[in-house]
């Protein structure tokens, strides 16, 4: 119990790690044009929110396919 305890908060603190690495390193700020709003973000939130947006779709995806898998069984 210890053990997987300190393992999820160094795992965590290497997570806040490199979104501070990306969000110092990548300060740019670059024109966003969406279907109808264009706005300025900088390239590392922009990286983040895509990294962020890809794994929740992942996830939904992965519950819908174990849920069917399940529901077969």
């Amino acid at each position: 119990m210890l053990r997987s305890s300190i393992f999820i908060l160094i795992v965590a603190l290497l997570v806040g790690l490199f979104c501070f690495v990306i969000l110092s390193l990548n300060k740019d700020i670059i024109k966003l044009d969406l279907l109808f709003i264009e706005t300025e973000v900088s390239t590392g939130i922009l990286m983040l929110v895509s990294f962020l947006i890809g794994s929740l779709i992942t996830f939904i995806l992965e519950m819908l396919y174990f849920y069917r898998k399940r529901k077969t069984d």
